[in-house]
């Protein structure tokens, strides 16, 4: 998804509206995978998980809204979702990597 919304910066607006559909579904898809994995986390890590979906449902729903936005508009809320998908991985990562410590623990 990163490397799709960084790649709008040097397309065209039309091709700039194709991917942010695509990375729209791919939000979507990774909040739903998610979700099931949650349940098995320390809560520490839970509310990392639960912070990042919530970022990634956001990215998604301005995805959507993206594709609509003027022509001046695009570049700077395409921006704005790449930064909004740079910290869900960040909280994503850090997350695995508590579990990891955590599981390595036992």
């Amino acid at each position: 998804m990163h490397k799709k919304l960084e790649d709008n910066k040097t397309h065209d607006q039309a091709a700039i509206r194709a991917s942010l559909e695509n990375v729209h579904s791919e939000a979507k898809k990774l909040v739903l995978s998610l979700r099931p994995v949650v349940e098995a986390m320390y809560a520490d890590d839970r509310r990392l998980v639960t912070d990042a979906i919530t970022s990634l449902e956001t990215l998604a729903h301005s995805t959507k809204d993206l594709a609509a936005a003027s022509n001046e508009e695009l570049k700077v809320k395409n921006q704005a979702a790449i930064d909004r998908l740079r910290i869900a991985m960040q909280k994503l990562s850090r997350a695995v990597a508590a579990q990891r410590k955590a599981i390595s623990k036992n």
